[in-house]
């Protein structure tokens, strides 16, 4: 069974490459039409069948042929077509709606009536694209390349725009750079475009190569104030940054700085700059959750601050970035409600509470007005990895499936040593004989996050543990994301990923231009002896 899902994973890439076909059809069809004949000739001017509704335009240069002798195959003798003689090249001057006049430019031979007028494929042509994603720009003009009648050339007089519009979709315009003249333009649905996509569960996948070292948290941002698209990845004690380029995970360097033990971490435009803020939670001294803020600036990253006693997390709210902070005191509670963070008049600080309920934590987290009536939904993933939402302080649904569970966590030093005190006591044991159960109640587990797009709709990681009897054995046998919308009463679910190899241990949902994307952070085993590897994954949802 693993092989077979192997193998469809493997297939989705290539399936998506077939998305635009559609497109890139209408494309040639477009072209083809720009093909009629000579109906009257007089001096240097002549007269073609080809008219407005053929998307002929003022300026328009065309070329002229004719049919010749016939093309007959040597031994059957059956009649293939004819030859074609070229006559010369026109330049349309004036369009009516069913012909048009032209001016011939260049001759060969003399112009007569019933001659070819053809714009002479492959055309060529310069391709622009306004607000089209990344990744899917580069599987366009994939495609593009295969089209039969256009020749992609950077400074070509015939302009091919695409615009990702609001409302998902993309419109494509064909026009004439020296005359701007709109020669055709056409709309195409998000649904126009559904045929080749994979069917299975995502529009599209792309993987990294396995990279040999064990990440345990990832951000996805705007790390320098160049328009790419960034990945912070951790171990824990370094984090790497990756550019994401449409085709792979470009290494783009390290941050040149010293940590402990780095917990998760995050990205965020707080101070509005323009650059993300990168956000790090780490262990200092096994004793104290300690958190610091960096920034790239000029070629490298800063430190801006740091020694802040908080948990950073990052949450979507209906597609808005924002990051949420918790206090955790050094006996492993959590301290207070989970609140925004905020930059005012020049430093950082914590904003209003978010949450309501003391049993709510900062892992596992998120918030959004699902109900539109003012009032936000808050969520939350309990100790027993089922989600809750929240109205206030009031439950108002608890799911029966699970969610975020992952492999890492972090216990405190004196959380610990008041354990063993509390078990020497309790058991009339020595101090240092603690109860397993005891420690696996001090993990504090780096729960999943839960992230809302601007459609309301609720994203999820679901790990499913493979031996749930051995509570502290935290080992899974499959991943998978699921995205979830809210009825008023409970969580309806509207999509689910292919199932992966174990272990998604983190995820960060980007939006763009209409569109709702996941990357995520894998780990895998490299044998018995070898550290984990990780491997980074994008996927565009359904």
């Amino acid at each position: 069974m693993k092989k077979i899902i192997f193998l469809v994973l493997l297939l989705i890439p290539a399936l998506a490459f077939a998305r635009f076909e559609k497109l890139v059809t209408d494309i040639d069809e477009m072209f083809d039409k720009f093909t009629g004949y000579v109906v009257s000739v007089e001096d240097n001017t002549l007269i073609t069948d080809l008219g407005r509704s053929k998307g002929v335009y003022e300026g328009l240069e065309l070329k002229i042929y004719r049919e010749n002798e016939p093309i007959i195959h040597p031994i059957t003798k059956q009649v293939l077509g004819n030859k074609k003689i070229f006559i010369g090249d026109i330049q349309i001057r004036e369009v009516a709606d069913a012909y048009s006049t032209a001016k011939i430019s260049k001759l060969a031979r003399s112009v007569k009536p019933g001659d070819i007028v053809t714009m002479n494929p492959p055309v060529e042509v310069s391709v622009q694209v306004e607000k089209v994603p990344v990744r899917l720009e580069m599987l366009l003009k994939e495609e593009l390349g295969n089209a039969r009648n256009i020749l992609m050339k950077e400074n070509a007089e015939i302009v091919l725009k695409f615009i990702q519009e609001e409302e998902g979709g993309i419109m494509y315009t064909v026009s004439d750079k020296s005359g701007g003249s709109l020669i055709h333009s056409k709309y195409f649905s998000d649904q126009d475009l559904e045929q080749g996509v994979g069917t299975i569960a995502t529009k599209d996948i792309l993987r990294s190569a396995p990279i040999n070292k064990t990440y345990k948290s990832m951000a996805v941002g705007h790390v320098k104030p160049d328009g790419k698209i960034y990945i912070a990845a951790a171990t824990r004690h370094e984090i790497d940054i990756f550019t994401f380029d449409g085709k792979t995970f470009v290494p783009a360097g390290s941050v040149d700085a010293e940590f402990d033990n780095i917990q998760n971490i995050e990205l965020a435009d707080l101070n509005e700059n323009g650059t993300d803020e990168l956000f790090v939670t780490e262990v200092k001294y096994k004793t104290t959750v300690s958190s610091s803020i960096l920034e790239f600036q000029d070629s490298g990253f800063k430190v801006i601050d740091s020694g802040m006693l908080y948990i950073f997390r990052t949450v979507h709210v209906k597609g808005v970035k924002k990051i949420v902070a918790q206090k955790l005191g050094v006996d492993g509670s959590y301290i207070g409600m989970v609140h925004n963070f905020i930059h005012m008049n020049g430093k950082y600080e914590r904003g209003r509470a978010v949450s309501a309920s003391p049993d709510i934590n900062i892992y596992g987290f998120g918030y959004s007005d699902l109900d539109n009536d003012g009032t936000n939904e808050v969520f939350n993933i309990n100790d027993q990895y089922n989600l809750s939402v929240y109205n206030g302080s009031a439950v108002k649904y608890t799911s029966v499936e699970e969610f975020g569970q992952t492999p890492y966590y972090f216990i405190l030093e004196n959380e610990i040593l008041d354990e063993m005190a509390l078990s020497a006591k309790e058991n009339l044991r020595d101090q240092g004989d603690i109860d397993p159960f005891m420690q696996e109640k001090s993990k504090k587990y780096i729960k999943g996050r839960v992230f809302v797009n601007s459609d309301n709709n609720i994203y999820v990681v679901q790990n499913e543990q493979k031996y749930k009897i051995l509570s502290t054995s935290k080992t899974f046998g499959a991943s998978r994301f699921a995205v979830f919308s809210w009825d008023g009463r409970r969580l309806r679910n509207m999509w689910v990923s292919e199932v992966f190899e174990p272990t998604i241990v983190d995820y960060y949902m980007y939006e763009e231009f209409g569109r709702t994307y996941l990357f995520m952070l894998r780990n895998a085993s490299a044998g018995l002896l070898a550290s984990d590897v990780s491997q980074l994954i994008y996927i565009e949802t359904k």
